[in-house]
């Protein structure tokens, strides 16, 4: 799949969000939740570690992947941000039923041209 050329603003704006997301995923140290969902508000309490989200490409689909083993996978829409690398790259936690899953993913964040923030739930991940 080729990626649709977009504004750099509009990168700027996607990639900054994914990064705040993924600072406050790693910052656990807010005490309530926000009452509106949003990208942009805190959504973490010690209690909810994980904003799940859904990343729309260029061309208006959902990203999705598959979680399980080869012979019976299920496809999902909704992520964990694990770790963000070279300013392009998000490294994604498959969310499976409302639950992290073992599975992870790459999606290359210049093909996004949206996404869509879930209410927290908490994850056990590695080194937790």
């Amino acid at each position: 799949m080729a990626c649709i050329d977009k504004e750099e603003h509009g990168r700027n704006y996607i990639f900054e969000t994914v990064k705040n997301i993924d600072r406050m995923q790693r910052d656990i140290g807010i005490d309530q939740l926000g009452e509106c969902i949003s990208c942009e508000q805190s959504l973490i309490t010690l209690a909810y570690n994980t904003i799940p989200i859904t990343f729309y490409m260029c061309d208006g689909s959902p990203f999705s992947a598959f979680a399980g083993i080869i012979n019976t996978p299920t496809e999902t829409r909704v992520f964990r941000i694990e770790s963000i690398k070279d300013k392009q790259y998000v490294i994604l936690r498959l969310i499976d039923n409302g639950e992290c899953t073992n599975f992870t993913c790459v999606l290359d964040l210049d093909c996004v041209c949206g996404i869509q923030c879930f209410q927290a739930i908490n994850c056990t991940v590695c080194g937790d």
